[in-house]
């Protein structure tokens, strides 16, 4: 029996029928002889077959079954080839499965063929697929029920009881439960070891999220072209290292991946675009035009509607004009609110990369966490370094640092430059906390304080562009530029 996959529900919906007839039975039978050990087993594992069930049916949606490579001769003809991979683990080890020989043979049968990306992903639902089928075997052979479908299987060795195999086929179960499929899946992809040689070291710094959505780009070109992923990888990769003489990020893979440089990925591959991909891309390389002009749209359609409205109710032109006047504002608060629904529903939201930095953040990623604020009152002050200690405590990673950029209040009349008691408490406070929390390296804490200048438009004096201009002048001066707005900069700015 084929195994085609808008029958699987079908044969998992049948399963559980069956394991649950078989639980019932052998729940009636516990201290009784004639079930033996599959008495105790099944009773207590139910949930364990019905979450295996729920899982496969998560894992494995038609769709996704379909893409993948079939057999095309022999006992599993149309059956998936990672179908075949996963009978064996399961055959071989009298269905107690061992991840780690399941990865030497992953290994080794891609020292001839390749698999795919949905392959790997997929061994797992036909690991679980054959385990239930044979435990299916053995309960029916245990509880003397009828069986109904099944699916091809080789046969165990006859050594094996059934009440072992009950047994093996629920230990599997449980250590599938609990394997990390991704780094399972990371250990075995060759496409991820081809990734792994990114020329700007990067790729293997960054978090699983990131790597899975680069390695998922890899997989749609290569199904789009027709071409093997690995090839489609290297591709990508020949690319960064082609242009390792650039810009800093064009020597990274995911440029050529999710971002500008996956034009010339594309036509390295002979890759067409569909024209629904190609208005896309032309919306989000326009974006302003689109959003500006759906706006405008909206306004003047809903706004000759309304027009037109009081024009056939007999409105003369003054009243008409009128109309047009006091419709103008809510009908642009509607076209604005519309449009905006409309984003959220046709865009999805574009994730940034990510790197990991879950076992701490490296020397060369030093990073620093900044408060822009006003020094507005002693109190204020206060709170302010407060709350500065309170985000160190909460992460006191060596090479995370933490600033307060600071302003005072705009002011009529020109302000004192020099000992400004709020400017002083700021400076004491940052270094008392720095000898608090002191460290063989800088301290984590820095206080970066401007003075105001004359605004004549606001007739003012205050910080230049307030919060933005604080974090331009911090960007000025963290590339090394000394000619920045900061009068006062408590810290060591050299570690």
């Amino acid at each position: 029996m084929a195994i085609p996959s808008f029958k699987l529900f079908d044969y998992l919906k049948a399963q559980e029928l069956l394991f649950r007839e078989a639980t019932r039975q052998l729940s009636t039978s516990r201290g009784k002889d004639s079930f033996s050990d599959a008495a105790e087993w099944m009773p207590d594992n139910f949930y364990l077959v019905q979450q295996t069930c729920r899982q496969i049916r998560e894992d494995m949606p038609p769709g996704f079954y379909r893409q993948l490579p079939k057999i095309t001769a022999g006992a599993l003809k149309g059956y998936p080839r990672i179908y075949a991979i996963a009978q064996e683990q399961v055959v071989t080890s009298g269905t107690h499965l061992d991840i780690d020989h399941v990865k030497r043979f992953v290994h080794l049968y891609q020292d001839l063929t390749p698999l795919t990306t949905g392959e790997l992903w997929a061994l797992p639902v036909m690991l679980r697929l054959l385990l239930l089928e044979f435990l299916a075997q053995a309960v029916c052979r245990i509880t003397g029920l009828p069986r109904g479908d099944s699916l091809p299987a080789e046969t165990l060795p006859p050594t094996l009881s059934e009440d072992q195999i009950v047994a093996n086929c629920i230990i599997s179960l449980r250590m599938l439960a609990t394997q990390d499929w991704q780094v399972f899946f990371e250990e075995v992809s060759r496409v991820e070891y081809i990734l792994r040689d990114d020329p700007a070291n990067v790729y293997a710094q960054m978090d699983r999220e990131t790597r899975s959505r680069y390695r998922k780009v890899i997989e749609q070109l290569a199904f789009a072209t027709g071409k093997d992923e690995q090839n489609v990888a290297r591709e990508a990769i020949g690319l960064a290292q082609a242009n390792a003489l650039a810009t800093p990020r064009a020597t990274h893979v995911g440029y050529y991946l999710i971002d500008a440089g996956r034009v010339l990925l594309e036509a390295g591959l002979g890759y067409r675009v569909s024209p629904g991909e190609r208005y896309r891309r032309w919306v989000f390389n326009h974006p302003t035009l689109v959003y500006l002009g759906s706006i405008s749209f909206f306004t003047l359609i809903i706004l000759l509607g309304g027009l037109g409205y009081a024009r056939n109710a007999g409105a003369t032109f003054p009243q008409w004009i009128a109309a047009g006047i006091l419709l103008l504002i809510p009908v642009l608060t509607v076209s604005v609110s519309l449009v905006n629904w409309m984003v959220t529903l046709a865009i999805r939201p574009r994730v940034l990369p990510k790197m990991d930095f879950e076992k701490g953040i490296p020397a060369e990623c030093k990073t620093l966490v900044v408060i822009p604020s006003l020094l507005s009152s002693a109190a204020a002050v206060r709170s302010l370094l407060e709350e500065l200690e309170l985000h160190f405590l909460r992460n006191q990673d060596l090479h995370l640092y933490f600033a307060l950029l600071t302003d005072l209040p705009d002011a009529s009349r020109q302000p004192r430059l020099k000992d400004d008691p709020l400017v002083e408490q700021a400076d004491s406070g940052i270094r008392a906390l720095n000898e608090k929390y002191r460290r063989e390296t800088s301290g984590p804490f820095y206080l970066l304080h401007r003075d105001p200048q004359w605004n004549p438009r606001e007739e003012q004096w205050m910080g230049w562009e307030r919060k933005r201009g604080k974090l331009h002048q911090l960007n000025l001066l963290l590339r090394g530029s000394r000619e920045t707005a900061f009068s006062v900069q408590t810290g060591d700015l050299t570690g």
